[in-house]
């Protein structure tokens, strides 16, 4: 009875463990670009891997979409396309291959996967494009009209796109393209809105094709390998191109046009990205925009990556030198010209480069009696004043030059009595502060850290600090500390000079409304104009056709919103 007694208790401790060990995550699988998301709980025990809770949250959400059980080679496609695996704003996709980074382990303050869960992001498949919500999600009635309008297939009154155009003058290029556009997507394709947020969704894909469209027209000859408007043989079915070939411009033949890589990059990406989710909830449109994306998959997309990767060939075979047509690619660090000539000058394989600076080496110079401009001025007593504040800070401790440190505020405020500085000027300064910087200052010795030497737009990458002149065995080691120190902080320091550099530039300019400024911002910091879609359809249009080099609006720099 005693033995009956501790097996029954042994019995009862362990269900009581696997009971507590046991978990039910919460798990969201979200495919990029996609409307389509998939919700659930997992259950499993917080000393299973995250590598197989996710390869079980992704086996549920592959059962869910195809309504049957999942293959190993179709959950081996999922887990290749997995982007990220996050808990909070922490990645854990790193530790999918690792067998001892459990839940349990991997669970702490930052990274609450117990109660948090986890959200897995996913490349859409190559060949597909979802445009439907998955049946989990439900939609909310709020009355018998809404019920009666399910019933009736979700039916409404749906309108078209109008032209607008005048077509007894003579019409330029983006106009014809318009008119041809509104009427395939009434007539061939039946694409039109019928609620105020496809109606803007619709007309700025239409800008979209208008703006590529265009492109194609002025490098035709080049991306197609035809004279215009021939069409080769394989393209002859398309809408689009055949509505291109139909338009009418005049090119001088004398002039040749260059057509550039990031471009034709630029334009494959808008078209791959073009959004439709707002039509996902009308059976009629939602298979209407799908005949739009067919059309520019089959044709559009294949033929400027086509282009783009012949580009990237040339490119390549130009960089190379000689007959050593394979030998691999070597990349230069960029360094500026200040330290270029440095004898302690170290460049390592990344790009990145250290110079120590050492002013008691360096051979006296006569003075020369010269007057000094406010430029060089200033330029002098910033870098005192950054020498100045190292004396103060401990050995090896790193500063970062931002334009603050530099000056470079003070100097278009107090000398120039202006306090916009142009991106001209501001990199004249810099490079005149480098070169203040590269003399040394009273006896002291200094590091200096970079990756990049600037530029109109970007930021300094540099970083200095302080060094006994005199070095111990520990100098090796410590210095290797600092520049770690540097290389985590670079990515969040220049991200912030590039921001307070473009909103510097923007505050300079008076007439930039305030949402022509965030869809630049947008397109510059995001790549995508509106991702909120959130700001008028002739502010998305306008940097659009500023990025893709089509005629502006200049009537939205003055009307004061």
């Amino acid at each position: 009875q005693q033995d009956t007694r501790s097996e029954d208790l042994l019995s009862t401790r362990t269900e009581g463990h696997l009971l507590e060990t046991m978990v039910y995550l919460d798990v969201k699988v979200v495919t990029r670009n996609a409307v389509a998301t998939y919700s659930a709980k997992v259950k499993c025990s917080v000393d299973d891997s995250i590598g197989a809770v996710v390869n079980k949250a992704l086996s549920n959400h592959l059962d869910a979409v195809s309504g049957q059980l999942t293959d190993e080679a179709a959950l081996a496609s999922a887990v290749r396309r997995i982007l990220s695996v996050k808990c909070n704003e922490s990645d854990l996709r790193q530790f999918l291959g690792d067998d001892e980074a459990t839940i349990g382990e991997l669970s702490s303050s930052s990274t609450p996967i117990q109660k948090a869960g986890l959200k897995i992001v996913l490349e859409p498949p190559a060949s597909a494009r979802p445009l439907t919500a998955p049946t989990t999600k439900k939609r909310q009635l709020s009355s018998m009209a809404d019920l009666a309008d399910v019933l009736q297939g979700g039916l409404k009154a749906i309108k078209f796109v109008g032209a607008n155009i005048d077509t007894s003058s003579e019409m330029n290029l983006q106009e014809q393209l318009h008119l041809g556009l509104v009427t395939h997507m009434e007539e061939t394709f039946n694409l039109g809105y019928s609620d105020a947020k496809q109606e803007k969704q619709l007309r700025t894909n239409i800008g979209h094709l208008n703006n590529s469209l265009c492109f194609v027209q002025k490098h035709w000859n080049s991306i197609l390998g035809r004279n215009f408007p021939e069409l080769p043989a394989e393209y002859k079915d398309s809408v689009l191109l055949d509505t291109v070939a139909l338009t009418s411009r005049e090119l001088k033949p004398s002039k040749k046009v260059n057509i550039s890589q990031e471009k034709v990059a630029h334009h494959l990406k808008t078209l791959q990205g073009l959004k439709w989710n707002h039509f996902s909830g009308h059976k009629s449109l939602r298979e209407s925009a799908s005949g739009v994306m067919s059309e520019v998959e089959t044709y559009l997309v294949p033929l400027l990556s086509q282009k783009r990767d012949e580009l990237k060939v040339d490119s390549n075979r130009k960089k190379r030198s000689g007959p050593f047509l394979n030998q691999p690619e070597t990349k230069r660090a960029r360094v500026t010209a200040a330290f270029r000539k440095k004898n302690s000058l170290v460049i390592n394989a990344e790009g990145e480069f250290t110079v120590q600076i050492d002013s008691s080496l360096f051979q006296k110079a006569k003075k020369k009696t010269r007057k000094l401009s406010p430029f060089a001025i200033s330029a002098r007593g910033s870098v005192e004043k950054v020498f100045r504040r190292l004396r103060r800070m401990d050995l090896y401790e790193p500063l970062f030059l931002s334009d603050e440190e530099m000056g470079i505020e003070h100097y278009s405020e107090i000398v120039m009595g202006d306090a916009f500085i142009s991106p001209v000027e501001r990199k004249k300064y810099r490079a005149l502060f480098r070169e203040e910087l590269a003399k040394g200052f009273e006896d002291m010795c200094i590091s200096v850290w970079g990756t990049s030497s600037g530029g109109h737009g970007q930021a300094d990458a540099i970083f200095l600090w302080r060094v006994p002149v005199i070095q111990d065995a520990t100098h090796g080691g410590k210095t290797a500390k600092a520049v770690q120190e540097c290389r985590d902080a670079v990515p969040k320091r220049v991200a912030n000079e590039t921001l307070k550099n473009f909103n510097h530039i923007m505050n300079g300019i008076a007439n930039v409304p305030t949402q022509l400024r965030d869809a630049i911002a947008n397109y510059i910091f995001n790549g995508d104009v509106d991702p909120g879609n959130e700001l008028g359809e002739e502010y998305v249009q306008f940097v659009l056709d500023l990025a893709s080099g089509q005629p502006i609006n200049p009537d939205l720099l003055v009307d004061g919103r």
